[in-house]
């Protein structure tokens, strides 16, 4: 099936028109055809993808590999390093479960100054930034952080 979507693609790319890539490649319409492309689009994109998180998850090991003796003999900042590290492995592994957040109608202010300001810290809060305007956003800016 692969080496379908493979021969469909090429015909797409050398012009023909997804009906008569269709009829070349024995699909009833221009929608299997087009899926066909799609899908083989899909698989050129996925590849690479893939082995780009191969070489971050073996620089994963390798910086675990770094710290690990200071990490036996427990210090402190080798640790905080590695939990860094098994953080960003969990992100690109996805084994965090993501976290929810709920807003009932009860909650939400009359005002729509008001209601679009929480808005904006809602939406900030969900991407993990700061909020614009805030303190935290001012402090940031200045690097008085903390």
């Amino acid at each position: 099936m692969f080496e379908k979507r493979k021969r469909c693609l090429e015909l797409r790319m050398a012009g023909l028109s997804l009906e008569e890539v269709a009829r070349r490649e024995g699909y009833s319409g221009r929608q299997g055809a087009a899926k066909a492309i799609d899908t083989a689009l899909m698989d050129i994109i996925r590849e690479p993808a893939r082995a780009v998180l191969a070489l971050e998850l073996n620089r994963l090991d390798a910086a675990t590999q770094a710290i690990w003796k200071k990490v036996r003999s427990g210090d402190i900042q080798s640790i905080q390093t590695l939990i860094r590290v098994m953080e960003r492995r969990a992100k690109y592994l996805g084994l965090d479960a993501p976290t929810k957040s709920a807003v009932t109608i009860d909650d939400l202010p009359n005002d729509p100054k008001e209601l679009a300001a929480l808005a904006v810290e809602y939406a900030a809060k969900v991407a993990g930034g700061s909020v614009p305007g805030s303190c935290d956003d001012e402090a940031n800016e200045t690097g008085d952080d903390e």
